[in-house]
């Protein structure tokens, strides 16, 4: 380790083993603003000419309230007539959606203030197509006198897989929206790797509704594999049989695109409640993993840990938060709480771990050791700690190299524990074989959101100490 000013913080940083590099993307297979692979076509909205009519000299007849019948070229077929259908169509709240255009063959009309519109079309026509700004697209079939239609609102980003090397990686990106009875999630891949045979791989998809803090054990947790091969897999940790999930696959414009709709009730969720959601790929021919990064950050959203799930509301409001619920706007004033504390650990903008504490501290000399006043802007779990390095020897390693006259400290909430006589960081990243500190941390949560931690080192339990020594120290938050 690397010889610095007395009590210097020469790194201050969180750190989580394992990570994936992820960027931002301009993912260009975002479904709301690719036109290459739109689920549906625009319709037009230039208005149907009107042809030229030459005034009659005929007396004039008066219009028959008969439907107009023209005849086939196949006489064998039936003749094509007439058909109109008036049209509602509203969103998953229930409103009306108006402007809403719909389109059948060569008819189009636009929806009226209350979300309803009148069209007339001819018997061949097949489908209806009515879309919106802000919402999907959505084909319907047409020859109904009267048609209810809901459109749901327009995909949200949820995140992109994390940057690999790996020769033909999909790289999916993932996007949500729902209807009052299903949620929809799409996944676009970079190219079409997944569904032309040449790859052995893996897609899965995570969902949590209500407790988010295991994904082990918990109901509200459920699994959905999608193999290259074509076949699924779904599971539901706390044994719930999952039922009615509908999987669609195509490729369209060399992208593979996977539809899951599942139903809100098999998940026991309701169609309002905040969902997060999650994906990864596993490369077996690679033998790797690539997680997912939250929305366009560089924070990951593992799969096996529910609190770092990017979370979606009923509108398609895209955020992230460790519980499926709404971030609570803040109470405090953060510049008053932090004022005075120098070095800062856990800083989620400067570190790939997207539920870091954001921790600032400062260290005072006492007459018997170092005092460290902490506060933290996170839910600071159970089983997060932050590990501290104590160095007094004028020899400095290189690297993640220690000295064996280091003091490595874990200090959670509940306990502080240390180990000496190591060589290097890594050995010793969790509590066990250790030797609990003199003194035990103080940890208090305050409800307006953020928590306090404070913890004594004696001197004497720092090896090599003196008066006169320099101690420098790291200080990483894990979790």
């Amino acid at each position: 380790m690397k010889h610095s000013k007395k009590l210097g913080l020469f790194l201050s940083l969180a750190m989580l083993l394992g990570v994936a590099a992820c960027g931002p993307t301009t993912d260009p297979t975002n479904p709301s603003t690719d036109p290459s692979i739109e689920p549906s076509v625009e319709p037009t909205t230039e208005p149907i000419p009107e042809p030229s009519i030459e005034p009659s000299t005929e007396p004039s007849v008066e219009p028959s309230t008969e439907p107009s019948v023209e005849p086939s070229e196949d006489p064998t077929l039936p003749p094509v007539v007439d058909v109109t259908s008036t049209i509602s169509v509203k969103n998953i709240h229930g409103e009306a959606v108006a402007g809403a255009t719909i389109v059948a063959g060569e008819a189009s009309a636009t929806t009226d203030a209350s979300g309803n519109a009148s069209i007339t079309y001819k018997t061949e026509v097949e489908n209806i197509v009515i879309s919106a700004a802000g919402y999907e697209s959505k084909t319907i079939a047409a020859g109904e006198t009267t048609i209810n239609a809901e459109l749901s609102f327009t995909y949200g980003h949820i995140g992109t897989l994390a940057t690999k090397s790996w020769p033909l990686y999909e790289r999916f990106s993932t996007y949500v929206t729902r209807s009052t009875d299903y949620l929809h999630i799409r996944q676009i891949a970079m190219n079409d790797a997944f569904d032309n045979g040449t790859r052995t791989a893996w897609l899965e998809t995570y969902i949590s509704v209500g407790d988010t803090t295991t994904r082990d054990g918990n109901e509200g947790v459920t699994q959905i594999v999608t193999r290259a091969d074509k076949t699924y897999e779904i599971k539901n940790y706390g044994g719930l049989a999952i039922e009615g999930v509908i999987i669609d696959r195509k490729v369209e414009n060399g992208h593979s695109i996977i539809d899951i709709s599942i139903p809100f009730d098999t998940i026991g969720a309701e169609k309002d409640d905040i969902i997060g959601i999650s994906s990864g790929l596993w490369s077996e021919d690679d033998e790797d993993w690539a997680p997912m990064c939250a929305q366009n950050t560089t924070d990951l959203a593992r799969v096996e840990n529910p609190s770092e799930y990017v979370r979606c509301d009923i509108d398609n409001l895209i955020f992230v938060n460790s519980k499926n619920e709404y971030p609570k706007p803040a109470e405090y004033n953060k510049e008053e709480l932090i004022a005075g504390k120098k070095y800062n650990t856990g800083n989620p903008t400067g570190t790939k771990m997207g539920n870091a504490d954001d921790i600032y501290f400062s260290v005072t000399s006492t007459e018997t050791g170092f005092f460290f006043d902490m506060v933290g802007f996170g839910d600071f779990t159970d089983s997060e700690y932050i590990k501290f390095v104590f160095h007094t020897s004028e020899t400095d390693g290189g690297g993640w190299a220690t000295q064996a006259s280091d003091l490595s400290v874990l200090v959670s909430k509940t306990q502080a524990k240390s180990r000496t006589g190591l060589t290097d960081f890594w050995g010793y990243t969790n509590f066990g074989n250790d030797t609990a500190t003199v003194n035990q941390p103080n940890y208090t949560y305050n409800e307006s959101g953020y928590f306090s931690l404070t913890w004594t080192l004696n001197y004497s339990e720092i090896p090599e100490y003196s008066k006169d020594c320099e101690v420098s120290f790291i200080a990483i938050e894990f979790g």
